[in-house]
């Protein structure tokens, strides 16, 4: 992901006589969009190999239930759970939950043998902002069910405030392509709202250009090749 990352970002300015400030701010805005979703990938890898499982191949809840538990319980940034076919799913909290994942918009790709990756919702039993990671289950080449996980966007605010605490001076705007808010953090409503329109008609970009801008970061902005998310992040000119 790093090398993909890098090499995108790079491709912009590459007709670009940069100085070698902005040369350091892309090789920092990789380096950062891999940090923030190390935490998601994690998360993905275990439902990967918990997919792979007898107890979660099995379908049955009741046999799967304990193993996905020691995975919640090292997690508390995240909520796991297993959805049927039809959309009913279980937690570990609440076993059989009363809502239905067949609404989502993520499902139709689960039910096309697809994984889903960085889907930005609210939690139905949460109530949190979450990024979903899930894939389909498969048992002797059928697909019985969707193991996903929802990590909790906190974790990404949380992550990005422990680096500030600790002598990071950024700031960060991310946002779907379809131009919905993942999180930001030390950015204030203008310089969003400039930022949103910007990086939804350029792939790459950066803001301000000019170096005489009264703001105090300068921004570059690109797409996640794992997730799609629009990373603006923003750095001391």
């Amino acid at each position: 992901m790093k090398k993909a990352l890098s090499v995108a970002l790079i491709s912009l300015f590459c007709f670009i006589a940069f100085s070698n400030d902005i040369s350091a701010l892309v090789g920092e805005t990789t380096l950062m969009i891999y940090a923030i979703e190390t935490n998601l990938e994690s998360m993905n890898t275990r439902l990967e190999i918990l997919s792979k499982t007898e107890a979660v191949k099995s379908g049955e809840w009741e046999r799967m239930k304990d193993l996905i538990a020691d995975v919640q319980n090292n997690d508390t940034h995240s909520l796991y759970w297993f959805a049927n076919m039809d959309g009913s799913y279980y937690t570990v909290e609440k076993d059989l939950t009363d809502a239905n994942l067949k609404q989502r918009a993520y499902f139709a790709d689960l039910e096309l043998g697809y994984s889903v990756y960085g889907a930005i919702v609210t939690g139905y039993t949460s109530g949190k902002r979450s990024a979903v990671a899930a894939v389909p289950v498969s048992r002797n080449g059928e697909v019985i069910g969707y193991l996903g996980g929802s990590k909790y966007v906190e974790a990404f605010d949380e992550f990005v405030a422990f680096l500030s605490e600790n002598g990071l001076d950024k700031s960060f705007y991310v946002i779907t392509t379809e131009g919905e808010e993942v999180f930001r953090y030390n950015i204030n409503e203008k310089v969003s709202n400039i930022l949103n329109d910007m990086m939804l008609a350029n792939e790459f970009g950066i803001y301000p250009m000019s170096e005489n801008s009264p703001l105090k970061y300068q921004y570059i902005f690109g797409p996640s090749p794992s997730t799609g998310w629009i990373y603006a992040i923003g750095s001391l000119k």
